[in-house]
């Protein structure tokens, strides 16, 4: 029910703009109006007149006001009634949007050591089950490596099956012992964010001894499968300590690895590529500081890689013998640099990739022999693999807009594909494998849309707007090729620009339903986002912030001007 009062929401706009559906023919009474209260506040000295103060219960939480309380019913009433007129078109959507979706659906299996491992939602369940089975021989041919067997698949948890009989249910980390014999798992059953870890031995099917609450984040396994790193979360949810727990002892008396001591600061940990180094860092999103200790030793002391400074925030990897580190300490866009093991000040950083203004490097994986690096070249989503001193070459796609990024098919210091996660406004979501040999590509996996997608209906385009100051931004088009451009349709703009997010040009069911009514679906990269780099996000924070909003405008006069809509 609540989905469909959500649709009904959406339908608004839809309906208000649809050639087919006039405003008129709703015959609505009259909107509720607010009556307006003579208040006033002083802030700092100064006067603001309120004269919707009222609406505001004074008891809030706990809403108990007459007045407040009538004029909500008034409105809920006002909505009931729009609902009610437009139910039919509401229930068609929702057919439509529900049709989109696949009952079954399973992840693109992927090879951890000797197995491979997928989740996969069974018909009408509302969670997943998690299988695995012994990886094929490497004579397999590259086509034919993650086919599901028809036989000799192991379930080794079924979300299902834990939360049966619970109002909530989430499953937080999900790691398998490098000896393939634990699953270290977490779950959170009343909706607190906090979650208990336990350990499964996969030979029997129970749970050890071994239970830690008030958990948060991910599982780092020791080499010997024998302990593992874990995060705990203080009163205000936030991660701020790492502890080290070894199996069959008491959780009360695991040591503390690193606790963070700065309320804004937030800790994460994870290993490299290499599997040599467990990897914490800490962040308040524009400051990091990262350590690292062997994941043989767990019991040894964190090796610091760089105290953090205000503004500088690198990540790290570690693969080929070397540390790897994404930097912004010479540009904004950061740079990628390498150091051994042995030379960790950044006095060592010698640059792999110069940091550049119209490259934004976003993220990397350092294997044994190559990097593979995901970043953005004039706003576009780009990856390449580097090998030795050759240069950045990007896998090729052939639409204009598009998102793409990239994984792992097999994880491990040396995988010999890498996984492509690609999607557009025109292309439903597709995973394919790249042969880092031969080029090859290996479809794994096409989003589904169960009621029927023809791509060839649809087109889309990007094009380049000016705002007031001159400044270009990117603008994402998507329609069918028998939508008129002369105006005459009605254009769906879309925009966030904040907290440096990026608006991805990526495929969308629901736009589908837009696009079949006759809409033009747009989406402005406006500035706050961090689309075209690190300072496309700068200029619209702060004293900056009104570029947002201009750029929004400019966007949607430059469309006007084009003949994607009429005034």
């Amino acid at each position: 029910m609540k989905q469909k009062i959500f649709l009904g929401c959406v339908l608004i706009c839809l309906l208000m703009t649809s050639c087919s559906v006039k405003k008129e023919s709703l015959r609505m009474s009259e909107a509720p109006t607010a009556e307006r209260r003579a208040h006033v506040e002083t802030y700092h000295g100064m006067q603001l007149e309120d004269p919707y103060h009222w609406l505001k219960d004074q008891s809030y939480p706990k809403i108990d006001d007459e007045d407040v309380l009538e004029y909500l019913k008034a409105e809920n009433a006002y909505f009931e009634q729009f609902a009610g007129l437009i139910e039919q078109k509401v229930d068609d959507i929702y057919d439509e949007l529900k049709g989109r979706l696949e009952k079954e659906d399973a992840s693109v299996p992927h090879r951890d050591g000797d197995y491979v491992y997928q989740s996969r939602y069974v018909e009408d369940s509302q969670y997943r089950q998690h299988i695995r089975w012994l990886a094929p021989s490497d004579s397999t041919s590259p086509a034919d490596q993650f086919t599901v067997p028809e036989e000799g698949t192991e379930v080794i948890l079924d979300q299902n099956e834990l939360a049966e009989g619970l109002e909530y249910f989430r499953l937080g980390t999900f790691s398998v012992s490098p000896d393939y014999r634990l699953l270290a798992y977490s779950s959170d059953t009343n909706g607190s964010e906090r979650f208990t870890l336990v350990v499964k031995d996969l030979t029997t099917g129970e749970l050890l001894s071994d239970r830690i609450e008030n958990t948060g984040g991910s599982v780092v396994w020791a080499t010997d499968s024998k302990s593992f790193l874990y995060i705990v979360v203080d009163e205000h949810w936030r991660p701020n300590r790492v502890r080290h727990h070894v199996l069959g002892t008491d959780p009360a008396n695991d040591p503390i690895v690193y606790e963070e001591s700065d309320p804004g600061f937030f800790v994460g940990i994870s290993r490299t590529t290499s599997r040599e180094y467990a990897v914490i860092g800490t962040d308040d999103h524009e400051t990091s500081e990262v350590y690292v200790l062997p994941l043989a030793n767990l019991g040894a002391e964190p090796q610091l890689i760089v105290e953090r400074r205000d503004k500088h925030y690198y990540t790290i990897d570690h693969g080929g013998g070397d540390f790897y580190i994404r930097t912004n300490d010479m540009h904004k866009n950061f740079r990628l640099a390498r150091t051994p093991p042995n030379a960790l000040e950044p006095d060592n950083w010698s640059s792999v990739i110069e940091g550049s203004d119209s490259r934004y490097i976003t993220y990397f994986q350092a294997l044994a022999t190559r990097l593979i690096v995901s970043y953005r070249e004039e706003g576009l989503d780009q990856v390449s693999i580097l090998e030795g001193d050759e240069p950045l070459l990007p896998i090729e796609f052939d639409e204009a807009v598009y998102s793409v990024g990239f994984g792992s098919s097999s994880a491990g210091p040396n995988p010999s594909q890498i996984r492509i996660f690609y999607s557009s406004l025109v292309t439903p979501s597709t995973m394919f494998d790249y042969d880092l040999k031969t080029g090859n590509r290996y479809t794994r996996k096409v989003q589904d849309i169960p009621s029927g997608y023809d791509a060839g209906l649809y087109t889309s385009e990007r094009r380049m707007a000016s705002s007031h100051d001159g400044v270009l931004v990117p603008v994402s088009i998507v329609y069918r090729k028998d939508t008129p451009l002369d105006g005459s349709a009605p254009l769906y703009l879309r925009a966030y620009g904040a907290y440096g997010s990026s608006s991805s040009p990526s495929f969308s069911t629901t736009i589908k339903s837009w696009l079949d009514r006759g809409f033009v679906y747009a989406i402005a990269h406006i500035r706050g986002g961090s689309e075209m780099g690190y300072h496309w996000y700068e200029d619209g924070k702060l004293d900056k912030r009104m570029n947002t909003f201009h750029d929004f405008i400019s966007v949607a006069r430059y469309l006007i001007d084009e003949k994607f809509r009429e005034l």
